[in-house]
């Protein structure tokens, strides 16, 4: 955290320089957010409740202070500026306080890559991705699903499942195969020579077993509900690659000697990213540029960057998870009461619709797969750091001038 900096900068009063305070997260509500039962759920509805009625964190939650990173986040109110990450963000703030209600916040996305691709380099990926999922499972998928993330209970794995029983029972309908990649690591990076042995031993990644050099920490939580739905998947076949890279030396003898990460982007058919707490959330969008179905969660402040920039019309290669709305939901008094057994009925309702709208837009034809490509690339583009910078991160550097000559 930069914020003892930025008050030595404010206290210097220097004209020449100016303090702005970047959150690329509210410390304060994610903890809340995590540690809660209702997750996201609970949290944004308890927080759009708050925002009408001008009550703040500590009056719904009771006082953070002891949290040494909520103390400094209060500080903020204090800087020239304050940039928030994605939409939410900025809500957060403003449930920090009245200082924070008052306090004019710039929005300042991130910006996502946009690179492009030739329909040839797209499919090229796609089938070695094809082709390791062969290797691994002996047969050849129709559909590539991914989700490259950290192990950690704000990413929200355990929705993934959800929405993949249901694609299960629709793509067995259909005479359908499908396969999903986890790519995640909670222990580093395991060593050529560890995943050789595990890959001969017991047919890693397919296979896990406890315990070093194998699953470590949270990655054995994923293990087991990835165990639970392939024991009853009939389509679908769930696989763990808990191991930073994805390559030969990194993955093993059955990977395709020219595959790299970039195939992972670049291949794959859906992206999932149902993030129970998200800033912005760029890693569920990067492959859309490459002409996937994105399927971040609405807390994710991605979703909002999008929005803007399709004018309210969405994307048809993003398909927003939203969890939380609960308008076809029992009213509930006091939403701090969204509590397991209420998330776990969302979760279950959302997942089902969530199955068919990913089934709906899968492309159907080597055409729309290449209008995919196509329109992911240009809806990238308009979201690129460039137009962070002309559009939200310059003028927040003007407000932030702006302001500090206005109190001289």
């Amino acid at each position: 955290m930069g914020m003892p900096l930025v008050l030595k900068t404010l206290m210097a009063n220097d004209p020449r320089f100016r303090a702005i305070f970047y959150a690329h997260e509210v410390t304060t509500m994610r903890g809340i957010v995590e540690n809660a039962p209702g997750h996201d759920i609970m949290f944004y509805n308890t927080l759009r409740n708050a925002l009408k009625t001008g009550t703040d964190v500590t009056q719904s939650f009771g006082d953070p202070s002891e949290n040494y990173r909520h103390a400094l986040v209060e500080r903020a109110q204090h800087c020239d500026g304050i940039f928030a990450v994605g939409d939410p963000v900025v809500d957060e703030l403003r449930f920090m306080g009245e200082a924070f209600r008052q306090y004019p916040i710039d929005l300042v996305y991130n910006g996502l890559p946009a690179i492009e691709l030739v329909a040839e380099e797209r499919l090229a990926a796609w089938n070695r991705l094809r082709f390791y999922s062969e290797q691994l499972l002996g047969h050849i998928p129709d559909v590539i699903m991914t989700h490259v993330t950290r192990p950690v209970v704000s990413n929200g794995l355990w929705r993934d499942f959800r929405v993949l029983e249901h694609l299960d029972n629709l793509m067995s309908s259909q005479n359908m195969t499908g396969v999903f990649f986890i790519l995640t690591s909670a222990a580093g990076k395991r060593s050529a020579q560890d995943v050789r042995e595990m890959e001969a031993a017991y047919g890693w990644p397919v296979s896990h077993r406890m315990g070093a050099p194998d699953l470590m920490g949270p990655e054995a939580g994923i293990w087991a509900d990835m165990e639970a739905f392939n024991g009853k998947a009939k389509a679908i076949r769930a696989v763990l690659v808990n191991q930073f890279g994805w390559d030969r030396d990194s993955c093993g003898e059955r990977m395709p000697k020219d595959m790299s990460f970039m195939d992972l982007r670049k291949g794959t058919d859906v992206e999932f990213g149902q993030s129970i707490y998200e800033p912005f959330g760029i890693a569920v969008l990067e492959p859309l540029c490459f002409g996937a179905i994105c399927v971040p969660s609405s807390v994710c402040g991605c979703c909002g960057y999008v929005q803007r920039v399709t004018e309210g019309q969405g994307a048809k290669g993003i398909v927003v998870a939203d969890y939380t709305s609960l308008d076809d939901y029992d009213a509930f008094d006091d939403a701090r009461s969204i509590g397991l057994a209420e998330r776990n009925h969302l979760e279950a309702a959302r997942s089902e619709l969530l199955a068919w709208e990913i089934m709906n837009r899968l492309p159907k034809s080597d055409e729309e797969r290449v209008a995919y490509l196509n329109d992911g690339f240009t809806l990238a583009s308009k979201m690129g750091w460039e137009a962070v910078c002309k559009d939200y991160f310059l003028p927040g550097i003007q407000h932030a001038i702006d302001k500090r000559h206005g109190n001289d």
